[in-house]
């Protein structure tokens, strides 16, 4: 009954961030030029890549590997 409940709790505390935060594609590459991506939830495009950067190594090393970041509806 715990596992289920929990569930429950992160599934609600999802949709609670979908309403309050924009989620965003942020495309980047790392040193062998190859390309990747990441979604973010976030309140602006500036704090999903800043967000990006804490999350992925790659990002954090090479401050220009970022290529674009989306906001989708």
């Amino acid at each position: 009954m715990r596992i289920s409940t929990q569930c429950v709790r992160i599934n609600t505390n999802v949709l609670d961030l979908k309403r309050i935060m924009s989620h965003y594609v942020i495309g980047y590459h790392d040193l062998q030029n190859n390309h990747y991506e990441i979604c973010e939830y976030a309140n602006s495009a500036y704090d999903a890549i800043k967000q990006a950067k804490e999350d992925l190594p790659d990002m954090k090393a090479t401050p220009l590997s970022c290529e674009y970041c989306l906001k989708e509806d």
